[in-house]
C-alpha cells in the first residue's frame, strides 16, 4: 500500500498528479510537515522530547509520527502536545492513542488553555525552559509556513527554505511538496 495519486487532465502540456493525502493513517496531510522532525530525530541522538500545540489534526499526525519513530528507533521519545479547551474529545482520544502526553485536556486535572494561541504560548515556554533546552524539537504550526507549489524543476536559489529542503525531505519519505508534474 501507499499513497494513492489523483491525476488531473493535462494542463498546458503538463500532467498534474496530486497525492490523496486523506488516505494516510491519520486522514490528513499533516504527517507531511514532519519531515524536519524525522530528520532531526534520525540525526540527533540527544533529542528525546517533541513539543507542539494543536487544535487537533496536527496533533494526531505528529503524535502518530513520533510513535512511529519510537518504534523504528527504539528510543524513548516523549511527545508533549498542548491543546486549547475546545479541541474535540475524539481528536484528543486519537492523540492519546499514540502515547502522547496531552496538556490542556478538560477531562484531566491540569491546566486549561482557552484557545490555540494560549496553548502555543505554553508550549513555547516549556520548550524554552532550562529543563527542556538542548534535547527537544519544537513543531511549529503547519499553517505558519505556506507550501509553495512550483510545477517542474528542482528548487532554485531564492525559493523559500522549505522548497529548497524538498530533496532532503524526499529522502526521509515526507516531501513538503504535495504534488509533482510530469512534462
Amino acid at each position: 500500500d501507499g499513497i494513492r495519486f489523483v491525476e488531473f487532465p493535462d494542463y498546458q502540456g503538463l500532467k498534474i498528479i496530486v497525492p490523496a493525502l486523506g488516505d494516510q493513517p491519520t486522514n490528513s496531510f499533516k504527517p507531511w510537515i514532519a519531515a524536519g522532525l524525522i530528520a532531526a530525530v534520525l540525526t540527533n541522538k540527544k533529542l528525546d522530547t517533541i513539543i507542539w500545540a494543536t487544535t487537533g489534526n496536527q496533533g494526531i499526525a505528529i503524535s502518530y509520527v513520533v510513535e512511529a519513530l519510537r518504534r523504528i528507533t527504539g528510543r524513548d521519545i516523549k511527545a508533549i502536545v498542548f491543546i486549547g479547551r475546545h479541541t474535540p474529545a475524539e481528536k484528543i482520544k486519537k492523540i492519546k492513542a499514540n502515547n502522547a502526553i496531552v496538556i490542556g485536556d478538560p477531562a484531566d486535572n491540569g491546566p486549561l488553555y482557552e484557545n490555540y494561541d494560549e496553548a502555543a504560548n505554553a508550549a513555547h515556554k516549556m520548550n524554552d525552559s532550562d529543563e527542556y533546552k538542548g534535547h527537544t524539537y519544537f513543531v511549529e504550526h503547519a499553517d505558519e509556513q505556506p507550501v509553495h507549489l512550483r510545477i517542474g524543476g528542482p528548487a532554485r536559489h531564492g525559493d523559500p527554505p522549505h522548497a529548497r529542503d524538498a530533496a532532503v525531505d524526499a529522502e526521509v519519505g515526507f516531501p513538503r511538496h504535495a504534488a509533482r508534474a510530469i512534462p
